[in-house]
């Protein structure tokens, strides 16, 4: 007989309160609840998900990376064992919180049949911060056949924005698909490194209109990246010298931007601010986006101590229970 999703509410209760930073404890409260998370009854299936959201809202909290971490392999491990449905609430919980624990096991999934869940495994490896993500999702790329799916993949890896995943993505430029060709430019401008603005440079003028305009938009995103920001739309027209020999126009002189229009990197957010946005996103999913802006906002953002930013943490963690 199947255990009730009501008996495992307490024993989820039990296992994150005492804080057990041990695989197996969270493998045994996720075996009692997969059966339930691809439930076809809808009543059964929201009560199985509510317990796996309690586990994880324990066991991410500031500080708590060995549960993190716990949580996370076991998760992975349950993917295989796994019926679609339950598959792809797993791998929801390793897109929010997981690291190179469950690469191995979501990469396997990119090859699915279900296609709900391979676009979850792909989502997963998108967020997943871990280097060993984005390997996955290129060597998905690399033997994709079908164009929307290898799109997919390609707006996965510009996503990551990870400068040394700009090989594959080069590599699509000369796709035979016109909307490949685009979306690679795409990505390529997102990462707008010196490599990506080279490779988009050199593809300008080939291809069909359609091609060309969005290598062009690529190659203006990219200049993002190097300072040149916003004020390159509103620089006047220049005539320059085209050489027919070598398919080249001479780099027109541009003018120097105004102060404070020069556009950098973003600077990588703390752990505390993207354990924060994570909870946001996941309180907009249940429609309590107004009460959390309002909390947030009360603290002029992620708090201007860390003190002020705990305690934010915890009044959303709050909300999010209910």
């Amino acid at each position: 007989m199947k255990r009730s999703v009501a008996w495992l509410l307490p024993l989820v209760w039990v296992l994150s309160s005492a804080g057990l930073a041990v695989a197996q404890d969270y493998a045994a409260a996720l075996d009692g609840l997969l059966g339930n998370l691809g439930a076809e009854d809808a009543g059964k299936r929201a009560n199985a998900v509510n317990a796996v959201d309690r586990l994880c809202n324990e066991a991410t909290v500031p500080g708590a990376e060995a549960d993190r971490a716990a949580l996370c392999q076991a998760a992975a491990a349950k993917l295989a064992q796994a019926n679609p449905m339950a598959q792809v609430y797993l791998l929801r919980v390793l897109e929010r919180y997981g690291r190179n624990e469950g690469v191995e096991a979501a990469a396997k999934l990119l090859s699915a049949e279900d296609a709900n869940v391979r676009e979850s495994a792909r989502r997963a490896l998108e967020r997943i911060s871990a280097r060993e993500a984005g390997q996955a999702l290129a060597k998905a790329l690399a033997s994709a056949k079908d164009p929307k799916w290898r799109i997919s993949l390609i707006h996965a890896l510009g996503n990551r924005d990870d400068e040394e995943l700009a090989p594959p993505l080069i590599k699509e430029l000369g796709h035979e698909n016109e909307e490949v060709r685009a979306a690679a430019a795409k990505a390529l401008g997102k990462l707008g490194h010196k490599p990506a603005a080279e490779a988009l440079s050199a593809a300008m003028g080939k291809g069909t209109p359609k091609t060309q305009a969005a290598f062009s938009d690529a190659l203006k995103r990219a200049a993002v990246k190097f300072g040149v920001g916003r004020y390159l739309y509103r620089l006047e027209k220049q005539w320059v010298d085209y050489d027919p020999e070598t398919g080249r126009f001479t780099p027109p002189k541009l003018p120097e931007p105004p102060p404070g229009e020069e556009e950098g990197l973003e600077e990588e957010k703390p752990e505390a601010y993207r354990l924060i946005d994570q909870l946001l996103e996941r309180l907009k999913e249940k429609g309590l986006g107004k009460e959390a802006a309002k909390i947030v906002t009360r603290y002029g953002g992620y708090g201007k101590t860390p003190e002020e930013t705990k305690r934010l943490y915890g009044e959303l963690r709050a909300l999010l229970k209910g």
